[in-house]
């Protein structure tokens, strides 16, 4: 499967649930010794992969 930016993580795609979101950010946060606070997390940053990607990078890039 190609993943592309407007992938959808929920609902079509990849198929993900919510555990598999948590694990998804755990993993991140793990990785990267950064922890995302959870009210940060909803639709406009997970519903796709490119979303997700550009907050994760915006995260990490203001940890610095």
């Amino acid at each position: 499967m190609e993943v592309t930016d407007d992938l959808k993580l929920v609902g079509g795609g990849l198929e993900l649930d919510s555990l598999d979101l948590l694990l998804m950010v755990t993993s991140i946060e793990k990785r990267f010794g950064h922890k995302i606070a959870q009210r940060k997390l909803g639709q406009e940053t997970m519903s796709t992969a490119g979303s997700f990607i550009n907050f994760v990078h915006q995260e990490l890039s203001s940890k610095e």
